[in-house]
């Protein structure tokens, strides 16, 4: 009777657990606590809803620094997560960051160049580039190309300018 109930006990939890319902979880261990509590399978299956407890924890906290603007904090948790194998929220997350941080970047490059800030821009473009999924990589080269020739046109107009001084 004893074996058969730490045994259900076990297997409702861990459909709570695989519903992500961590909180249901710990409830139905809260349950059976008195019962079960001094048999090593329950105190495993404790640690199995605090360690899921720890991740769920973790992917608020990736949210939160990213929904904060601290992207770096975020992936750095979220790379955290996915070697835990638990399912694919770390790592569908982190390619959300990865987007918004190569977004962010992108964004800084094209400012650079409208302000003239050629190498600045070249330097950002750069650095997405090594991060760049395939999808990145066609926008990257193409703003690379734009950086370029307006720095082409810039040269162009300062050496045409140059040359009308000299001439006057």
């Amino acid at each position: 009777m004893f074996d058969a109930g730490l045994d259900e006990t076990a297997m409702l939890v861990r459909e709570k657990l695989a519903a992500n319902a961590v909180s249901e979880a710990a409830e139905q261990l809260n349950v059976t606590r008195s019962v079960y509590a001094g048999d090593p399978r329950w105190k495993k299956l404790e640690e199995e809803v605090a360690q899921r407890k720890a991740y769920e924890s973790g992917l608020r906290q990736a949210e939160l620094a990213r929904l904060g603007g601290d992207l770096a904090d975020a992936e750095a948790r979220l790379k955290d997560l996915i070697g835990k194998g638990i399912d694919d929220r770390p790592a569908r997350l982190l390619a959300e960051v990865r987007n918004e941080r190569l977004s962010e970047e992108l964004k800084g490059a094209e400012q650079a160049i409208q302000r003239g800030e050629f190498e600045r821009a070249l330097a950002l473009l750069d650095s997405a580039a090594r991060k760049a999924t395939p999808e990145w990589a066609q926008r990257i080269e193409q703003t690379r190309a734009q950086a370029l020739q307006r720095r082409e046109q810039e040269t162009a107009r300062a050496r045409e300018r140059q040359r009308r001084e000299q001439a006057a």
